[in-house]
């Protein structure tokens, strides 16, 4: 059955030993955009701070293989414009490209490489995930982490993304939730939907799968 609440998170980001972007994040204000050019950012970020963070030239945030990448812990952030690679392994912290803690995020048109977890949303309503392509590890399926997950996220739209090579896109404890024009493939579960009410499901391509929407 599914849990009423989720394992504490053991590995989140820590904000010291800042890299530049996470230096132009400690130094912007609430309502400030910030702008990355093309490179490759060795770094772990936390978004504190209600903010734009917008990639140009595709900049690759690369997690080295450990923990999380990138925590949101504001509302009203957006993150697109990046490839976002390589989390840590550890199944049982989740570590994750992408955590969501707080509403009205956007993240949009965004890579995903070599990621454990992919973009997780916990107690993260009002949220925008569009136009993304999360792609897990090269590991035994039941190993892989959820390419998507909501847990209590209500009124999320979920649209344009593609998911594959991931264990399952799962929607927990979330209603009213938009899922539309979305590709998965070669997951385990395609959507999967646990005491979620009221979601729409529209013009998804669902393609060898275990499951398709469950």
């Amino acid at each position: 059955s599914a849990p009423h609440t989720l394992p504490a998170l053991a590995g989140t980001v820590r904000a010291e030993n800042r890299g530049v972007i996470g230096s132009k994040i400690a130094a912007a204000r609430d309502g400030d955009t910030i702008v990355i050019g093309p490179g490759v950012y060795r770094e772990h970020l936390r978004i504190d701070k209600s903010i734009k963070l917008i990639g140009t030239g595709r900049p690759i945030i690369d997690g080295a293989g450990n923990g999380d990448i990138v925590e949101i812990t504001a509302p009203h952030v957006e993150l697109s414009g990046f490839t976002i690679r390589d989390t840590g392994i550890d199944i049982d912290k989740e570590n994750a490209a992408i955590r969501v803690l707080a509403s009205h995020a956007r993240i949009e048109d965004n890579i995903l490489e070599d990621i454990l977890f992919g973009i997780d949303l916990r107690e993260a309503p009002d949220c925008i995930v569009r136009g993304n392509s999360i792609g897990g590890k090269a590991l035994d399926i039941a190993r892989r982490g959820d390419g998507l997950r909501l847990w209590r996220s209500d009124r999320a739209l979920v649209e344009g993304n593609t998911i594959h090579d991931g264990r399952d896109a799962i929607l927990w404890y979330s209603k009213d939730v938009i899922v539309r024009g979305n590709s998965s493939l070669r997951c385990r579960y395609g959507f999967h939907l646990m005491y979620s009410d009221s979601v729409i499901l529209q013009d998804n391509e669902l393609s060898a799968n275990s499951v398709g929407i469950y």
